[in-house]
């Protein structure tokens, strides 16, 4: 049985929010690329989400997330929280929403439901400290 968790987030749609500066959050708040040491990305371009091995410079993952958006697609970075083996894969779309799929090695309680209050403190916390966040949803389907 497989269990698909995400927790969705809206910003204040009068503020853009460049992804550029997303990930500047995480990266401070101990979220780090694992993929021989390369961002997983959605290259330019890709239309059936089709995750690459893409760079080691965080600039060049700023510049491709940043043209994702302005190009009007929709950007996608797979983080890994201090080398825990716990990841995420993130979405940033251009109406100020970002979607995050607690897919990777999914941090548990209670047999197997999500540990929830670990994902808001290692994720919601550090966003709303930096930028106003109008609502979340988190989802678990079984």
């Amino acid at each position: 049985m497989s269990i698909q968790a995400t927790i969705d987030i809206y910003f204040n749609e009068g503020k853009r929010v460049k992804p550029s500066q997303i990930l500047d959050i995480f990266l401070a708040s101990d979220w780090k690329n694992m993929d021989n040491n390369k961002f997983r990305m959605l290259p330019l371009g890709d239309e059936d989400y089709s995750w690459i091995s893409y760079t080691e410079d965080e600039k060049e993952a700023k510049v491709l997330l940043n043209g994702k958006l302005d190009a009007g697609e929709v950007g996608g970075i797979e983080l890994f929280y201090n080398k825990s083996g716990i990841g995420i894969e993130m979405l940033l779309f251009t109406d100020s929403q970002l979607s995050i799929s607690l897919s990777i090695n999914r941090k548990t309680k209670f047999k197997s439901h999500t540990d929830i209050d670990w994902y808001i403190e290692k994720i919601l916390l550090p966003l709303e400290q930096q930028i106003e966040i109008e609502s979340f949803e988190f989802v678990e389907q079984l």
